[in-house]
């Protein structure tokens, strides 16, 4: 052999590790992101279940109910109604920042009652009701 042939090799194969070991943490991100963006899709899916349960409610009239069943990915969790305005939205949180917030809008609904913080797999108990004079739905686990 050559003394090129001999060099080149060895620096072929280099080059290829050295191409590998740049990709290897942009591909092992992009994976990481698509998994963040499935998971939150998912909740955020279950998140719209709630709007679009309470809304048939709603429109039910005092009285009426229904129950669903709610899957929160781990590491996020659900946050239903609230104080002020939060009292009309459903959020998903991770950690401590608000990742998504989705007012009922259509009809503008107001969860009644605490804030409910929701993980893991719950069963909840949504009754249209009046308490104190105020109108609106009234979330509860079973």
């Amino acid at each position: 052999m050559d003394g090129r042939g001999v060099i080149g090799f060895p620096v072929r194969i280099g080059v290829a590790f050295l191409l590998v070991a740049l990709c290897v943490p942009a591909i092992s991100y992009a994976v990481d992101a698509f998994q963040e963006s499935s998971e939150l899709q998912r909740v955020d899916g279950e998140v719209d279940s709630i709007i679009e349960a309470s809304g048939r409610i709603y429109f039910g009239g005092a009285g009426c109910s229904c129950t669903i069943d709610v899957h929160v990915e781990p590491g996020y969790e659900i946050w239903i109604g609230g104080e002020g305005p939060e009292a009309y939205s459903v959020s998903v949180v991770k950690g401590s920042s608000v990742r998504e917030r989705t007012y009922a809008e259509n009809p503008s609904v107001r969860f009644l009652g605490e804030r409910m913080v929701l993980t893991g797999d719950s069963e909840l108990l949504l009754e249209c009701a009046r308490i104190d004079g105020v109108y609106g739905i009234r979330v509860t686990e079973r």
